[in-house]
Formats: structure tokens, sequence, C-alpha cells
């Protein structure tokens, strides 16, 4: 065998070795990747300790059993500029789920006629948000707020929007909780008239 012909062998056989080479360590990654993945009864286990953790109430829920209770409601209301509306009700508020929501029973009147609603108050330990929902005997719509709790742990402040009936155009609201101290929370309900902000609603629970 020649040099040049022993030359051209050495080149061929070096590429077959770096290619087993290459494989082999490609073969190997596959494997580790293969190990690697969990088994199923892992990938439910991590899911279900996930879902427990999601849903176990911790210190923002501890707000809601502050606001549960039999409360009387002085309701103002304000359907333009000049004095508002005022009106009496009740509120019956409870803690529901082992301390995961908070459910609101409102009676009332609304324009002389008999007025009822329901707002259920959750925190969300997946999206850290506080979240409302309410319904009333006055609409078929349900309204959902999103929002957080000031530093104080005293202030509630939440947001959502608005469709007016007529134009179907959608405006922003905001509605603001605050524990005033344990026997008084004031409500407020803001809209927005002319793009600026409003006062719609305010009430005054006082604990029974």
């Amino acid at each position: 065998m020649n040099r040049c012909t022993w030359t051209v062998c050495r080149v061929i056989l070096c590429g077959l070795i770096g290619c087993c080479m290459v494989m082999s360590g490609a073969a190997l990654a596959a494997e580790k990747k293969v190990a690697a993945a969990p088994s199923p009864a892992d990938a439910e286990k991590a899911m279900m300790d996930a879902m427990m953790k999601l849903g176990t109430p911790g210190p923002p829920h501890d707000a809601l059993k502050s606001l549960a209770g039999s409360w009387k409601a002085s309701v103002k209301m304000w359907m333009g500029p000049g004095d508002p509306q005022v009106s009496e009700g009740t509120s019956e508020n409870t803690v529901i789920m082992g301390g995961r929501y908070l459910r609101e029973e409102f009676k009332g009147t609304f324009m002389g006629q008999p007025f009822e609603g329901m707002g259920l108050l959750a925190y969300d330990n997946q999206q850290q948000k506080y979240v409302g929902t309410w319904i009333d005997s006055l609409s078929t719509h349900v309204d959902v707020q999103h929002g957080s709790m000031d530093k104080t742990g005293k202030i509630l402040t939440t947001h959502g929007t608005f469709t007016d009936p007529v134009t179907k155009k959608q405006s922003p609201t905001r509605q603001v909780m605050k524990i005033a101290d344990d026997k008084t929370l004031v409500f407020e309900m803001y809209g927005t008239m002319n793009n600026k902000e409003v006062k719609q609603m305010e009430i005054t629970y006082t604990r029974k």
C-alpha cells in the first residue's frame, strides 16, 4: 500500500470513528432525555400537588373573614348631577367553602321597588388577585371585578367594565371597599361619564 492510499484510508477511518462517536453521543443524550422524562404517576402527583397548593386558603383570604357577618346598609346612589337617592338595606355576608369565598346576600330597595343582589368575593391564588362577581334582580348581567388589597390590608380596590345598554360601548369601572373598623365598612362604586370618573354609589355598612 503506497503512502497516498494509506493517507486516504486513514482519513476515511478517522471520519468513521468520528461519526460513530457523534452517533453514540446522540444516543446517550436521547437515553438521558428519555430517562429524565417523568412517569405518568410522577406527572399526576406534580399536578395534584400544584392544585392543592393553589386551592389552599392563605393570608389574603383572612380579609374575607373580617367582612363576614350581618350588616345594616345605608345606600346613596347618584344617577347624575345633584343629590343622591338614599335607601336602606341589609347584607348577610358568609364565608363559605372552608374560607375560600365570601358570599354576600343583599336586600333593599331601588327607586321604591324591592331589590336583591348576590356577590362572591375570592382571592385567586393563581392570578394572585382578588376577584369579585355580582348579580342582582335588576339585570341578567354578571359583573366581574379584579383587584388587590393595599399594604394596610384595609382597602380593597377592584376594576372592571360597564357596557352602555344604548351605545353598547364599554367604559372602565372602579370599586373600593374600605374596612374602617370592626363595625364599619364603606363601599364606593365609580363609573365613567363624559370621559371622567364619577362616583355612582356609596354604601356604609354597620355591623348589627
